[in-house]
């Protein structure tokens, strides 16, 4: 009778090993699983890379992701820059910022006050922009919104004169946004609260 209790015992000791091994099999596969999508859905997620040609003051948007075809997209600045989207023409996919160029520098200008006998430097400044692009990758088609920072550089001398000097470096990844989200609004709400030289 006391063999039977401690098999007993022993048995349910075993068991409960059992289903502790079979709940931490259970999480490693789960992590695994998450893992696994992840890695699955960045295989069909891209990040424009821009690069800047200031001779025609343009960026050019070219996918980070080889497999990506860009099929139309549209960039959106905060109201003080534009109240426009910005079509990213095909087939080089340049977005042109000949007008966006001058708003920055008025704002610069607004926002910026001179000081006698200085010069005022901005370095690694930006100016949040939305993304919207259409895509295919894999035989799908994309539809996302992602916010970038387009940084520049400016100086802003002493002589009312002379008008702000602005340098755009390039276009920066942040985060991708929820499709739902409406780009001038988000725009605005980051605008309101931002220091140029921040």
């Amino acid at each position: 009778m006391m063999e039977n209790k401690w098999i007993s015992v022993g048995a349910f000791f075993i068991s409960l090993v059992a289903l502790g091994a079979s709940i931490k099999s259970c999480s490693v596969a789960q992590k695994a699983y998450v893992i696994q999508e992840k890695q699955h859905e960045a295989s069909f997620r891209t990040i424009w890379d821009g690069k800047y040609d200031e001779e025609n003051q343009t960026i050019s948007i070219k996918p980070s992701n080889e497999k990506v075809t860009l099929l139309r997209a549209k960039a959106y600045f905060p109201k003080d820059i534009s109240d426009q989207g910005w079509p990213i023409e095909a087939p080089e996919y340049r977005l042109h910022l000949t007008s966006p160029i001058i708003a920055i520098r008025n704002e610069v200008e607004k926002r910026i006050p001179r000081i006698k006998g200085h010069i005022i430097m901005l370095d690694d400044s930006w100016i949040p922009v939305v993304i919207e692009s259409y895509y295919t990758v894999n035989g799908g088609n994309f539809f996302e919104k992602s916010l970038y920072l387009l940084e520049y550089n400016a100086i802003i001398r002493e002589e009312e004169w002379k008008d702000p000097y602005i340098k755009i470096n390039g276009l920066l990844f942040n985060k991708r946004l929820d499709v739902k989200v409406e780009p001038r609004k988000f725009l605005n709400e980051i605008w309101a609260n931002k220091a140029l030289n921040k």
